[in-house]
């Protein structure tokens, strides 16, 4: 079943909002006056935030759906559902272009570099291997968002659940079957 803007409880009565977090400059999701939600986002990862706040739109709303439909077949309660969604909804809609980072990652023999697409799960291997979900992909690289808890990198580097990154292709490789908790 698809989750629609109608199923937001009146729609048109929420007042969520995108703003600026003054202090940390990350994006954050303003549900209520004492309820925000910060995204994995800082200011300078974003396009189209010229001004503090932005209405959580329509169009925001599709997206969400469109995620939290995707994330409730795996094994994740509600909170790293919601979370993964507003996060892949920022990354669809406000995230700036990115320049690849695939010199982390260990590269696939070209034998077995199997063909994935946008909405297909993937890992990518550094010193410890992440789970991700792809987000947009061409010929050559692709974004992913991290759906695994964190990813560590090497010893200095890290990256945490809902960020996202763009890696040449040759060093993603297909997941094929089902997700399991201890992945995550």
């Amino acid at each position: 079943m698809r989750c629609s803007v109608a199923q937001i409880p009146n729609f048109e009565a929420v007042e969520w909002f995108w703003q600026i977090e003054p202090v940390s400059k990350y994006l954050e999701l303003v549900l209520a006056e004492d309820i925000r939600f910060a995204t994995s986002f800082r200011k300078e990862e974003l396009h189209e935030f010229d001004h503090n706040a932005c209405r959580f739109s329509t169009s925001d709303a599709s997206i969400y759906c469109a995620f939290r439909d995707k994330f409730k077949l795996l094994p994740l309660n509600e909170e790293q559902q919601f979370r993964l969604a507003i996060n892949g909804t920022v990354a669809e809609k406000y995230a700036r272009p990115m320049a690849s980072k695939s010199w982390y990652f260990k590269t696939k023999p070209t034998s077995d570099v199997m063909p994935f697409d946008v909405g297909d799960y993937v890992t990518v291997q550094a010193e410890q291997q992440g789970l991700y979900l792809v987000l947009e992909t061409d010929d050559v690289a692709s974004i992913l968002m991290l759906i695994s808890k964190v990813h560590k990198i090497d010893e200095l580097r890290t990256i945490c659940c809902g960020k996202t990154i763009r890696v040449h292709n040759d060093r993603v490789s297909s997941f094929p079957y089902e997700i399991q908790e201890h992945q995550l």
